[in-house]
């Protein structure tokens, strides 16, 4: 396996690594605060009742991809011919990051609609008038949205970074 690969397969395994820790550890927490919400907003696909256990089997199957991709396009944006403009740990820091400003910003925005706020997205994403799912939905929208919004944001300025770092070719006189 060559640096390139080996390269490739570090961004898109530690992507998927830290969207899956990271949704485990927030779908943790909302399972532990708002048990209900499991039961609402989840798909039964798989036989399971308690909130903890589809808090940790969703994340796992659901963030493969997102994590992956993730991964992949921060390689693409990353790579030169002489190889990443930046270090794989430290473009897995900076997913670390967006990841932990995703999570503050949901569950900010989350409190906010608990300490009696109203709800920032329109009624039809929350199929009940129960002011704890207000609270749950805003912070797994808030959180896809963050995310979404953030992992761009990082992969343009990953590109950015490669574009401003990569030598440019003099033309001779």
């Amino acid at each position: 396996m060559d640096g390139r690969q080996r390269d490739f397969l570090t961004l898109t395994l530690g992507c998927t690594a830290l969207v899956m820790a990271f949704g485990i550890v927030h779908d943790q927490v909302l399972a532990a605060l708002v048990p209900q919400h499991f039961e609402v907003y989840y798909p039964q696909y798989l036989p399971l009742r308690q909130a903890w256990a589809q808090a940790l089997v969703y994340p796992l199957l659901g963030n493969i991809w997102p994590g992956a991709v993730w991964g992949a396009l921060l390689y693409g944006a990353a790579k030169s011919k002489q190889g990443l403009v930046l270090s794989p740990r430290k473009i897995l820091v900076g997913v670390s990051w967006v990841m932990l400003l995703t999570v503050a910003v949901a569950w900010w925005l989350g409190c906010q609609v608990k300490a009696g706020g109203t709800p920032p997205y329109p009624t039809y994403f929350f199929p009940s008038d129960d002011k704890d799912l207000f609270f749950s939905e805003t912070v797994e929208l808030t959180y896809a949205l963050a995310g979404t919004i953030g992992g761009v944001v990082w992969v343009a300025a990953v590109f950015i970074w490669r574009l401003w770092r990569t030598p440019k070719p003099v033309e001779g006189t």
